[in-house]
């Protein structure tokens, strides 16, 4: 409702607005997809590159996790 209001999208054309969004995004994450394993097919070695990225996003969370639970008891 304040992404409508801020685009000042009458009422009336929210639903188009709302539809049009949500294929464009499902289309979006179709070609995304596609080009995924495109890449995936084409150069092999990609997969490492993509598992390190993995890893490091995993160990980022654990970190912050092991953080605010660190932070809880010692308030």
């Amino acid at each position: 409702m304040i992404l409508f209001q801020g685009f000042r999208i009458s009422p009336r054309r929210q639903h188009t607005a709302l539809l049009w969004g949500v294929a464009g995004a499902v289309v979006l994450r179709a070609l995304f997809i596609a080009a995924g394993i495109t890449l995936f097919r084409r150069f092999a070695w990609i997969t490492w590159i993509f598992g390190l990225i993995l890893l490091y996003a995993a160990w980022r969370l654990l970190r912050a996790a092991r953080q605010t639970r660190n932070s809880r008891v010692d308030s």
